[in-house]
């Protein structure tokens, strides 16, 4: 048995700022109904050193994203920033937030952002019962 990734208490107050069209609420049951995966090495190393997770180990796994796209391609929703994260400078966030994997508009993105990488999350709006069979690698991440 695993337990995969717990978060730690989201900032609500920073949430009341920053939510365009959706109450806080809301936007709760909205990041509680998905599983998150960072789309580049870059953003799971910078996660992984974050003062809240550094002290931790962890257990990395690295999915057949082919193979995943084609089974769970209609529940797939990718966002531009760290949805669960408003403690500083919280960019806008709400109902358009997530866009399916075939609407997202990467050179909108990455022109606005000014980076190389137009997707911070890559989520899958449902559970994934079936998430061992798309493990290609796994490894362990010391605490540092």
């Amino acid at each position: 048995m695993a337990v995969l990734r717990d978060q730690t208490p989201l900032c609500q107050q920073g949430f009341q700022r920053c939510l365009t069209d959706v109450s806080v609420p809301e936007w709760l049951n909205i990041l509680n109904k998905r599983v998150y995966f960072w789309p580049t090495e870059k953003r799971l190393e910078a996660h992984l050193s974050a003062k809240a997770n550094r002290l931790m180990g962890h257990h990395v796994f690295e999915i057949d994203t082919d193979r995943l796209i084609r089974t769970y391609e209609k529940a797939i929703e990718l966002s531009p920033i760290n949805s669960g994260s408003a403690i500083r400078r919280a960019a806008p966030r709400g109902s358009q937030t997530f866009q399916k994997l075939d609407e997202y508009d990467f050179a909108a993105r990455k022109k606005s952002r000014g980076r190389a990488n137009a997707v911070a999350e890559v989520t899958v709006r449902c559970s994934l019962p079936d998430f061992v069979k798309y493990v290609i690698a796994e490894r362990v991440v010391a605490a540092s």
